[in-house]
């Protein structure tokens, strides 16, 4: 059972809870003791929030005005699926990670890098680099891992895991003033480069057992298999330039809500929505100029075309 307030010391929060906490540097919150917001509030030196059924919110967010070595337990029980935003974190180019039942995350804010960063436990990992010329990073079950590197630590070349969970995330975190080589198969030479001095997030696609260069942003390139949507809404644009394939499947889950949009720009290819995940029997094929919308229903566990 998650350490949750009683109902009585609820209602005392909700009625007490200002935005930014001044009386108390640590406390056990959830969405209802929160304005039924996933949306943590700063003021805490050490704040664990809970997730779970009847406790529920569809985003999570850190606090966004923390202080040096302020800590937050982010924990979740519940059968739906939330959306974990990485703003503020190493991993931010990603946007947000699904945040299942089960999953819990620890990160501690540096004031020095100005980030949250990853706190070993749960289901992310941190690892250091140490000052050598080549380091591999071993494969594991995590869904986040960050690897950081500064002056004195700093690595040359970095491979990455040879295999990942479906949509795991790998932040190198180049503390360093020299940039590292990130090796992976299919990287090209401008995602394996991570300039010193910057934040570099690889995704792990299972269905392709590759890794790729996240970027920042809600508009992506048609794919064979779409990614779990990392916002509420996602746009696939098609151009007349992409070299992608032209039939999409839907992610098997998202958050409540979720949409993925559809624009077909030129007419030189067909492309289309494939039918799995979705209420309907046969392939959506896109017209060009017109937006397609589709919407995840989590009572059905299905994407619905928007009409």
């Amino acid at each position: 059972m998650n350490p949750i307030p009683s109902l009585l010391a609820a209602a005392l929060l909700v009625v007490a809870l200002p935005n930014v906490a001044t009386a108390s540097t640590e406390a056990d919150l959830s969405p209802p003791l929160n304005g039924n917001s996933g949306h943590m509030p700063s003021g805490y030196s050490t704040l664990n929030f809970y997730v779970g059924n009847g406790y529920w919110a569809p985003d999570i967010r850190l606090p966004v005005q923390p202080s040096a070595g302020d800590r937050v337990m982010a924990d979740t029980l519940a059968e739906w699926d939330a959306r974990f935003s990485l703003q503020g974190t190493t991993f931010a180019a990603a946007g947000g990670t699904p945040f299942r039942a089960g999953d819990t995350l620890h990160f501690s804010w540096s004031a020095a890098s100005g980030t949250w960063d990853i706190r070993e436990g749960g289901s992310a990992r941190a690892l250091i680099g140490s000052n050598r010329a080549e380091d591999t990073v071993a494969a594991s079950n995590h869904r986040l891992t960050q690897y950081t590197m500064e002056d004195g630590g700093h690595v040359g070349r970095l491979t990455l895991p040879a295999w990942a969970p479906d949509q795991a995330l790998l932040a190198v975190a180049n503390r360093a003033q020299w940039p590292t080589q990130v090796v992976s198969g299919g990287l090209s030479a401008a995602d394996s480069r991570c300039a010193g001095g910057h934040d570099c997030v690889y995704a792990y696609n299972g269905a392709t057992a590759r890794w790729t260069r996240a970027q920042a942003g809600t508009v992506i390139a048609p794919a064979s298999q779409l990614p779990y949507a990392h916002a509420s809404v996602m746009n696939v644009v098609t151009r007349a330039v992409d070299v992608a394939p032209t039939q999409m499947t839907l992610p098997a889950s998202a958050v409540h809500g979720d949409v993925y949009s559809f624009l077909h720009t030129h007419a030189y290819d067909s492309y289309r929505v494939l039918p799995a995940h979705t209420d309907q029997p046969a392939p959506v094929v896109l017209p060009t100029g017109k937006e397609v919308r589709f919407s995840y229903d989590r009572i059905g566990s299905v994407w619905r075309l928007v009409r």
